[in-house]
């Protein structure tokens, strides 16, 4: 018995089918990992931001209490108008960079990537 024609493409389907499973497996594992590595840098950022804060706190009051204490009364207020300022200045550039570090975020690019590349080649099999 001669196979037909309907029996000729079943071994192509087959072919399609896990080249279709294995890319999917690759994706879904670089996808994971994307993941992992995203949660570690947001758990670093989140670590440095807190130990910045505590930081910049202990350092603020240090300074506004010695202040306090050593200087006279009339160069006492100018001082901690400035620390203030400082203060403010500080806070301002945190806020800065972490509006920066939140533009420039990109969770998940190699993932996309290759997702774009698989659909390009899928696309160009197919036509």
């Amino acid at each position: 018995m001669n196979p037909g024609p309907e029996s000729a493409p079943r071994p192509a389907t087959r072919q399609l089918a896990r080249r279709l499973t294995s890319i999917l497996q690759n994706r879904f594992e670089l996808f994971c990992l994307e993941m992992r590595e995203e949660r570690e840098r947001v758990e670093r950022a989140v670590f440095l931001v807190a130990g910045a804060i505590l930081s910049l706190l202990l350092t603020g009051g240090t300074v506004t209490i010695l202040a306090a204490i050593v200087l006279e009364d009339t160069a006492r207020l100018w001082v901690l108008g400035g620390l203030a300022a400082a203060f403010a200045l500080t806070a301002c550039v945190c806020l800065s960079g972490l509006g920066r570090l939140r533009r420039d975020w990109n969770t998940l690019e190699e993932t996309r990537r290759q997702l774009r590349l698989d659909r390009e080649a899928l696309e160009r099999l197919l036509q």
